[in-house]
């Protein structure tokens, strides 16, 4: 099972990072309010948790491969 976790890592972060500049640059032109940045903060607080869990899988998995 070899996969390229450096082209994968860069893909996540560029793609979860696009869709925070995507957000960021709608939001204000769209009558910003409280809620809009709850929003705003859920959706990137969900993406952080999201990567910290692939990270850990990722550690799991290439101390499973090479153990």
């Amino acid at each position: 099972m070899c996969i390229n976790w450096t082209s994968l890592s860069l893909f996540l972060k560029l793609s979860y990072y696009s869709f925070l500049t995507l957000f960021i640059t709608i939001l204000p032109f769209n009558n910003l309010t409280n809620n809009a940045y709850l929003q705003l903060n859920i959706f990137y607080a969900t993406g952080l948790m999201f990567y910290s869990k692939l990270v850990k899988v990722k550690h799991a998995l290439m101390h499973h491969v090479y153990a």
